[in-house]
């Protein structure tokens, strides 16, 4: 026993970490998921850091919520981390940091990158040590993956936590847990249990769950729930109940917490678990009813249906069907209601929907709902619920109606229910179901009120049905039975006195009514031996009389007995030689063919095992001697006459035959009933049974019994009238051998015959059948007899002869004989006999019988009146003209013939018998004179020779001993060329092909033809069969003819010009979907070096003219096919054949393949110039450079890089001398090939490759240098940056005086593009190349369009070099303002030249800005105003400019500027361009800024508000145009007030009042120009008050005078009404009482209401509202002034003026309310005055304005105005 210490210590030790084993450690940093212990051992963190985190990277792109692992577990730190360093805190923070990225990587455990995230838990973090439970939890899901299971139970520490105890065993054998093992852990392991679902539910509630997590849990909860359940339904009740509580409290917490998660799978699972506990648990209603709530409660739209069907399967386990408050609520939701419908028609919701259909009614009544109502009766009609459920809702009502009726017959509830329940039982089915409910709540449908009609009542009721009960049957008593049975015998019919057989047929009558009779007995043992012991059965004397034996023999094998009735007779016949032989042996071999039915039975044992008992006791009847001196049996003459037909065995021979071959196998008899048949026939046969030898006395026979016994059993097969014993014993005899051979000759063939020349029999075609097959191949006799039966007149046994010869076929080995039997068949098929033909169709013909068949065939030289010799049959050609005259039927014979030989061939698998070549190409060479003799083509018959021919040519080989001298090819070729159809054209190509593969030599001579002959036929097909002829065709063919041609003529384009040919004018006929792969296979074939540039060239120059697009792009993707290097040669080799055309004579391949030798000279030019088109659009194709640059950039061995750079400097040389040989026909040809070429190379190849071109060649090459590397530029990335930079100086080489504009042009394009795009990698070398750009052959150049790309190029040159510019920008700035003067000046159109030079200009001013000031700055400013006047908007580049100036300059410069460049004599565009950049300068600056240029900035804003005197002065001297003027200038006039409340916000009080105390001193006069002004400082003031509000409503004290004498003065409307809006804007934001001092209002008052009576009043419509604002903002004091000068206007002589004035008043009324109507004792004499108005209009407005006083004030004014 260990002490405390031991324990102590051993505690200690299993916790330790080995800090100082080395060992120990070694193997614990071995432990890993994705690497051998090995190699695991040998890693450093580093290494396995770098592999981890990889693996991470590859997470955080699949799913982001990886990425917040970053910083802790995959941190760079993370590698220093150890755990055993770390205290209790630390370590618990780091497992639950572990335990959720565990809980997210769960999903993902299958993907690589998800298992080495978990390996850098385990290898740094020692995950499977201190959080072993977590990572068991995360792999359980993948417990059958082999691949990483395993690998996780092999790291796992050794002490488990105890809720995975259970995993030992598969720990110790490192094997995967079946599913049936993890079930069964999780529902026997509590810890287990809670454990995985927590763990489930926590990465669920945090979303870190997966489909695979999920779908597991949900199925192995399932299956632990059920096996909990099923588990806690044993043993006592108490203990039951203790364990179903038990069951609840683990449970139903879970599916409690899943249903909470939110998570539509944990829901699903929920279901599931609650559905399992409804069903198979014993619970509660109360427990029921709280699971239905927690369903109904959670579920979602998406999971209402799988809750719908949850509820309803708890719903059918409660017995009451009510529901809690809860759940009908939810089940009330939307879509609830037809959701559930929909389930009741697939499961049964009965309960569910009855509970929602009484809790609905009760609510109804409760809450006065009666429109609910109708949800009953919906509820009731769709028949969701079963004949219960409908009842328990007709009854709550019926009961509720009859409630209702007692309380309040008359009420809507009694109606709505009575309603109800007529329509419900408006069905007679349904009105019985009501009546039922009636019933059940002990009502009466007349109590209730219900119509008649609709519900029946109990009067009305059908009596019920009185049925009589049937009496008992009679009980038969037994002397009764015995009355009958004894009846039954003396019926039986009397059987001769002399002995008698039931055997012999004349006795059948007999049989067949005592065999009824027998049948009848077997009910009782006492029965039976009576009519067994019957005087005339002799059963007492069956040692002499054959009665009793033969009776109950013909019983055992009749089809009509039942087995008992076998079994019965076996047991009377063993019986009766039981007793017999105790007196005398007894030989009773003439019961053993029967003894072999019985052990044979098919459908009973106890059948077989008696008749292996009878079969033992015939053996003992035999005695001890061996079967001699016996007694001969009493059934010796068993059938009567036929009796003489029996070859009796000698009493030894029938012992041995017993003791031999039947009683050895009486138990495997018994077993199988096929037994029997089967050993005999071995036995008969071999002699033996299995391993035993003749003459072993066990199971074996000797060959002269085996001859006797067949010759025995023949006998009785032929003489048995019993019809199952005859089947059976020929079905024997047919499988027997030679030892069956004297019996077949002396007993079955006479048989055969007199059963052939009978009529037909009654037995049928089964023996029929047995009685044929007993004929054999083994005498000829036998065969002779089959061959006869096959005529005769009995069409049955003729089928079945001519299926017998076909077993005599196949199974005689005499070639001799197959042939007659072949010859026989065929002679019979040839007169018309259907069943021969189908004969020989069936045989498997040998070799040899095929060759004698085609060898015999019928001559067409034997057919002719006068045979010719051998000499001209062997030479006889296709179309002979003295061919004699031939009977006709004698030919089709003949052909028919031929046609039947060849179809068995065909049958016959001719590729076995390669043999048959000789016969056949024999046979084709004859089918020309039938041709002939015919005048028919024989399509079919030439078919099925080729046919043949091929599968034999198909299975050749070389080292087959085969005449290879008898191959015609020329008899193949002769069928292609005489013949039209496809298929036989399609035969003939793929033997040839066939042949070719074979022995090529012998077809090569004449392939060219077919070639031919394909090129017009066969490639024009669109079927696939066609498609594959073809492709043999080339593959066979075409390799063997390219390697001939080599050998014999040097090349193969020399020789195989006519093939080529063939397929390129067949080109345009090929099926779409067929040429590439046509042309490929024979590119190909014929080797892509040398043919794909002829192809691709005859191609082109054939068929680039009648259909450039498809052509070209098919040209292209047969290129791509072979890839670059080969594509870049045939190029090359297209170029030739340009140079050869253009030197005709020169190639004899060009002059032959593209037809250059018979072609005119404008026919070559032509075709020169479709060769280099096609060219082009094959080196612009983006497909074919993408793989050339793919194939430059490979470095292997074999030097492809280089081969495509010496090809390309071919092609460049080429192109180039094209270019200088060519004719001026070709030029541009030639050009436009040129500049493709140039783009091929990557850009430093090249650029090196060019250097020299661009020095030697023309100015176009130059431009297309240029135009090709700027190509480039655009396309290439920054690693080709140094690249370009280098190429600067060579470009800047050509920006010189003495070169072409053009040249120039181009040179500086690419200078622009390389510089905008890597100019920042080489500032210097841009530097330079700006000098020569600024220079006097770039900017100072006189051409516009020079001056513009040079303008453009340094804006992007500034743009890189920034300050390091300076150097070359003074000079450029100067000159390209005065290029923009000269523009604007010359009024040019020229808009190229000033969007560039502003573009360079915003650049400078983006990089540089302190460069533009002073003058220049203002110059700059003049020519922007001046450029937006002359192009309206000024492009983009100007806006850009203008833009940065306001942004970038200084604010102080800037502003000076703007405001000494104002445009003082300008239009309106000017202005807007100067005013933008005003409005950008304001916006962009900083309030203090601003401020302290606020000086400036007023003077800018007095000159913009002084615009409409500027436009009034310079355009419109009187006051008239001034206005219209003015008018169309308001959109500036605007934006200058827009302006200025931008200038206010960022000013203060203190600076901006003296501003607007100057504008307002400025319009205090009359005059027109003050005028002006005033109305635009009122404008702006509009806005000012109304977007400042209330705090600038003490500026209106500044406005009051202005306001007063504009308001006096006559001005238009629209000017008036900008005062207007001003005063109301003021009014209206009045918050601190500035209108009630009586000095404000005092000062407005009159002027304002005189407006009243102003002459423009109607058009002005702000007055009556601006009066209102002002009646809104004073006080009641100055109500009254302001109503006595308005009532005052009411007695004004013009009407208009009384009618504005009550309009004022209905205004001011409806704003005020009783807050005005104060004043009514002062208004009603003048109402009443204008009542009586001598204007309508004043009536009709007065009216209105008394309504309006009535309504405020709810009296009427009527006795006030009387």
């Amino acid at each position: 026993m260990t002490t405390t210490l031991q324990q102590q210590l051993s505690l200690i030790a299993s916790k330790s970490t080995h800090q100082l084993d080395l060992r120990a450690q070694k193997s614990r940093h071995s432990q890993s998921l994705l690497f051998s212990p090995h190699d695991a051992a040998a890693q450093s963190f580093d290494t396995i850091y770098q592999i981890c985190y990889e693996g991470f990277e590859e997470l955080c792109a699949l799913d982001g919520r990886f990425e917040r692992f970053a910083g802790n577990l995959f941190a760079e730190q993370s590698r220093y981390e150890d755990r055993s360093q770390m205290t209790a805190g630390e370590n618990g923070e780091l497992d639950r940091v572990i335990e959720a990225f565990l809980g997210l990587v769960s999903g993902r455990l299958l993907l690589r990158p998800g298992m080495k995230a978990v390996e850098w838990c385990v290898r740094r973090f020692r995950a499977h040590e201190y959080n072993t439970e977590a990572l068991l939890l995360t792999f359980l899901p993948y417990h059958s993956a082999a691949q990483i299971f395993p690998t996780l139970l092999s790291i796992l520490p050794e002490q488990l936590p105890s809720t995975f105890k259970w995993l030992h065993p598969y720990v110790a054998a490192l094997q995967c847990p079946p599913r049936s093992a993890v079930v069964a852990a999780i529902g026997a392991n509590q810890a287990l249990f809670a454990a995985f679902n927590t763990h489930v539910l926590a990465v669920a509630k945090a979303r870190h769950h997966s489909a695979a997590l999920l779908g597991f849990w949900a199925s192995v909860l399932a299956q632990a729930v059920n096996f909990i359940v099923d588990s806690s339904r044993s043993g006592r009740a108490d203990v039951r109940r203790q364990r179903e509580e038990d069951l609840l409290l683990r449970i139903l917490p879970v599916a409690q917490e899943a249903l909470g998660t939110g998570v539509q799978e944990c829901y699903l699972g929920a279901c599931m678990v609650l559905t399992i506990l409804a069903t198979k648990a014993s619970l509660a209603d109360r427990v029921l009813d709280a699971m239905k709530e927690a369903v109904a409660g959670a579920w979602t739209e998406e999971t209402q249906m799988e809750g719908l069907t949850c509820l309803a399967i708890i719903a059918e386990e409660k017995e009451d069907v009510a529901l809690p408050r809860r759940v009908v609520r939810a089940l009330e939701q939307p879509h609830a209601m037809p959701r559930l419908m929909h389930l009741g028609k697939t499961q049964r919701a009965g309960k569910l929907v009855a509970g929602l259909a009484l809790a609905v009614l009760v609510r109804a009544f409760k809450e006065k709902d009666l429109p609910s109502l109708s949800m009953v009766g919906d509820l009731l009609n769709v028949e969701v619920m079963d004949e219960r459920c409908t009842l328990l809702v007709l009854e709550g009502l019926v009961t509720r109606l009859a409630e209702m009726r007692e309380k309040d017959p008359t009420s809507d509830a009694c109606s709505t229910l009575s309603e109800l329940l007529v329509n419900f039982a408006q069905d007679p089915a349904r009105a019985d179901l009501l009546q039922d409910a009636l019933r059940a709540a002990h009502l009466d449908a007349r109590t209730l009120q219900l119509p008649p009609p609709t519900i029946s009542t109990e009067d009305d009721e059908p009596e019920p049905m009185h049925i009589d009960e049937a009496e008992d049957p009679v009980q038969v008593s037994n002397e009764e039975q015995h009355a009958r049975f004894d009846a039954q015998l003396g019926s039986l019919p009397h059987l001769p006195t002399e002995a008698t057989s039931f055997m012999d047929s004349a006795q059948d009558a007999a049989f067949e009514a005592y065999i009824r009779v027998f049948q009848a007995s077997l009910t009782s043992t006492s029965s039976t031996e009576r009519f067994l012991g019957l005087p005339q059965l002799h059963r007492a004397d069956s040692i002499k009389r054959p009665e009793s034996l033969t009776f109950v023999a013909r019983i055992w094998t009749a089809d009509a007995s039942s087995n008992p009735a076998k079994v019965a007779a076996l047991s009377a016949a063993r019986t009766q030689l039981a007793s017999s032989a105790t007196a005398k042996r007894l030989d009773t071999q003439t019961l053993i063919p029967y003894l072999l039915i019985a052990l044979s039975d098919p459908t009973s044992s106890k059948v077989r095992r008696q008749a292996a008992q009878l079969c033992k006791a015939m053996h003992a009847s035999y005695g001890d001697k061996a079967g001699k001196d016996c007694t001969p049996s009493p059934v010796g003459r068993i059938y009567g006459a036929n009796s003489g037909k029996l070859g009796q065995l000698s009493s030894e021979d029938a012992y041995r035959l017993l003791s031999g071959a039947i009683v050895p196998i009486l138990e495997d008899c018994v077993v199988e009933g096929a037994y029997a048949m089967r050993a005999l026939t071995d036995l008969l046969n071999h002699g033996a049974l299995g391993a035993e030898k003749e003459g072993s006395g066990k199971g074996t026979l000797k060959k002269s019994l085996r001859a006797n016994a067949s010759l025995f059993l023949a006998g009785h097969a032929v003489a048995t009238p019993v019809a199952n014993v005859k089947l059976a014993l020929l079905r024997l005899l047919s499988r027997v051998g030679k030892s069956a051979m004297q019996a077949r000759s002396a007993v079955l063939v006479p048989y055969v015959k007199e059963w052939a020349a009978a009529s037909k029999q009654d037995e049928g075609s089964e023996m029929d059948r047995a009685v044929i097959e007993s004929l054999t191949h083994r005498s000829h006799e036998e065969v002779l007899l089959l061959k006869d039966l096959t005529t005769s007149a009995r069409p049955e046994l003729q089928a079945l002869a001519f299926g017998r010869l076909q077993h005599v076929f196949s199974a005689t080995k005499t070639p001799q004989t197959q042939v007659e039997l072949v010859d026989f068949s065929l002679e019979r098929a040839l007169m018309g006999t259907d069943l021969a033909l189908e004969s020989l169709r069936s045989l498997q013909l040998t070799t040899d019988v095929l060759v004698h068949l085609l060898e015999n065939v019928p001559s067409a030289s034997v057919l002719q009146d006068g045979p010719r010799s051998p000499k001209r049959q062997r030479t006889s050609k296709n179309t002979s003209t003295s061919s004699p005259p031939v009977d006709s039927q004698k030919l089709q014979a003949a052909i028919r013939h031929i046609t039947l030989v060849l179809e068995l061939l065909e049958s016959s698998h001719p590729e076995r018998h390669p043999q048959l070549l000789k016969p056949l190409f024999h046979l084709l060479a004859e089918l020309r004179q039938y041709k002939a003799l015919t005048g028919s083509e024989l399509v079919y018959v030439q078919q099925l020779i080729l046919d043949n021919l091929l599968s034999c040519v198909s299975t050749a080989s070389t080292s087959m001993n085969i005449d290879r001298s008898v191959i015609r090819t020329d008899l193949i070729v002769d069928c292609v060329r005489t013949t039209t159809s496809t298929r036989l054209h399609n035969s003939a190509l793929l033997l040839v092909s066939a042949l070719a593969a074979w022995q090529p030599e012998m077809v090569l001579h004449s392939v060219m033809p077919l070639f031919t002959f394909m090129g017009t036929t066969t490639l024009r097909q669109s079927d696939d069969f066609s498609a594959h002829v073809t492709d043999l065709a080339v593959t066979r063919i075409v390799p063997a003819l390219a390697e001939s041609l080599k050998r014999s003529k040097g090349g193969v384009l020399v020789g195989a010009e006519e093939l080529l040919l063939s397929f390129v004018g067949a080109f345009e006929h090929v099926p779409l979907h067929r040429r590439l792969g046509l042309f490929r296979l024979l590119v190909a074939t014929l080797g892509e070096e040398e043919s794909l540039g002829a192809v691709v060239g005859m191609l082109v120059e054939r068929y680039l003219d009648v259909d450039g697009v498809r052509v070209g792009s098919f040209v292209v993707e047969l290129v791509g096919e072979f890839g670059a290097e080969m594509g870049l040669r045939a190029v090359v080799r297209v170029l030739e054949f340009v140079f050869e055309g253009l030197n005709r004579g020169s190639s004899k391949v060009a002059d032959v393949l593209l037809g250059f030798a018979v072609k005119e000279g404008s026919e070559v030019e032509h075709s020169v110039d479709v060769l280099l088109e096609g060219l082009v659009k094959l080196l612009k194709d983006d497909g074919f450079r993408a793989k050339l640059k793919m194939e430059l950039q490979r470095e292997d061995e074999d030097d492809t890089a280089e081969r495509l750079r010496a090809i390309y400097a071919t092609l460049l040389e080429k192109t180039m001398q094209l270019g200088r040989l060519v004719p001026a026909a070709h030029t541009d040809s030639a050009n436009a090939l040129l500049s493709p070429v140039l783009g091929l190379l990557p850009t430093k190849d090249f650029i090196s490759s060019s250097a020299q071109l661009m020095q030697t060649g023309s100015d176009e090459t130059r431009q297309q240098v240029f135009a090709s590397l700027e190509a480039r530029v655009a396309e290439s990335g920054q690693r080709d940056a140094r690249t370009f930079v280098d190429v600067l100086p060579n470009c800047a080489i050509f920006v010189r005086v003495d070169q072409p504009m053009r040249t120039r042009h181009a040179a500086v394009s690419c200078i622009d593009l390389i510089a905008e795009k890597f100019g920042k990698v080489d500032r210097g070398a841009v530097l330079a190349a700006a000098r020569v750009v600024a220079g006097e052959a770039g900017l100072g150049s006189r051409e516009g369009e020079m001056r513009v790309i040079c303008c453009l190029c340094l804006a992007s040159m500034v743009g890189v070099l920034g300050d390091e510019a300076l150097e070359v920008l003074p000079g450029v700035v100067g000159t390209t303002l005065g290029y923009l003067e000269e523009s604007v000046d010359a009024a040019s159109d020229f808009v190229e030249l000033q969007d560039a030079g502003f573009s360079l200009l915003a650049d400078i001013g983006d990089h540089l800005p302190w460069m533009l000031s002073g003058g220049l700055l203002h110059r700059a400013l003049r020519i922007a105003d001046r450029t937006a006047n002359a192009t309206g908007d000024g492009g983009g580049h100007l806006k850009r400019f203008c833009k940065l100036v306001a942004t970038r300059v200084g604010a102080l410069e800037l502003f000076s500027a703007l405001e000494r460049t104002w445009p003082e004599e300008s239009t309106t565009a000017e202005h807007y361009n100067h005013l933008e950049m005003l409005e950008t300068g304001i916006r962009y600056h900083t309030k203090a800024v601003v401020t302290r240029n606020a000086p400036t900035l007023f003077a800018i804003l007095l000159k913009a508000f002084g615009l409409r005197l500027l436009y009034s002065r310079d355009e419109a001297p009187d006051a008239e145009t001034a206005e219209r003027f003015a008018s169309e200038n308001e959109q500036l006039f605007e934006f200058v007030n827009t302006i200025a409340l931008d200038l206010v916000l960022k000013l203060n009080d203190a600076t901006f009042r003296p501003f607007f105390m100057r504008l307002v001193d400025q319009v205090q006069n009359t005059s027109p120009g003050d005028t002006l002004r005033a109305i635009s400082l009122f404008s702006f003031a509009a806005t000012f008050f109304e977007q400042l509000k209330s705090l600038v409503t003490s500026y209106a004290g500044l406005l009051l005078e202005a306001a007063a004498v504009r308001l006096n003065q006559d001005l238009p409307a629209e000017w008036k009404g900008y005062v207007l809006q001003t005063l109301s804007a003021s009014f209206r934001h009045d918050q601190d009482d500035f209108w009630q001092s009586p000095a404000h209002f005092e000062a407005i008052n009159l002027p304002l209401l005189r407006q009243l009576k102003a002459p423009g009043f109607k058009e002005q419509k702000e007055v009556i509202p601006t009066i209102t604002d002002l009646a809104a903002a004073t006080s009641p004091e100055h109500h009254k002034s302001m109503n006595a000068t308005i009532m005052s206007y009411m007695r004004h002589e013009h009407a208009d003026v009384r009618l504005a004035a009550v309009q004022c008043e209905r205004s001011v009324t409806e704003r005020l309310g009783l807050e005005w109507l104060t004043l009514l004792p002062e208004m009603l004499p003048f109402i009443s005055e204008l009542q009586e108005n001598d204007d309508e209009r004043v009536e009709r407005e007065v009216l209105r304005w008394v309504g309006q006083i009535e309504a405020v004030t709810g009296e009427s004014l009527e006795g006030m105005l009387a």
